[in-house]
């Protein structure tokens, strides 16, 4: 009975401790990703028909880092993880 006693306490004790764990690392990882962006957009000619295959550049102007990418076959295109300027 001793055994099984203790047995239960371990386990208890180890998922109180991933859960914990869980809570403190997804807190971590929140805070790390709030600082960036996304841009989604679609080019479209004067028409409104959409443009595939279009390059579209983005432009830090505080760094004049630039990131490119082309649109899909449906004149969308996406950018990701885009750092956000500081505050202040």
């Amino acid at each position: 009975m001793e055994k099984i006693r203790k047995t239960a306490t371990c386990v208890l004790v180890c998922a109180l401790g991933a859960l914990l764990l869980a809570v403190f690392c997804a807190d971590r990882a929140a805070a790390q990703s709030a600082g960036t962006g996304a841009l989604t957009g679609t080019v479209t000619d004067p028409s409104g028909k959409s443009v595939p295959n279009a390059t579209v550049t983005v432009v830090n102007t505080g760094t004049n880092q630039e990131r490119t990418t082309t649109t899909g076959a449906d004149g969308v295109y996406k950018f990701s993880l885009l750092p956000q300027p500081p505050t202040g």
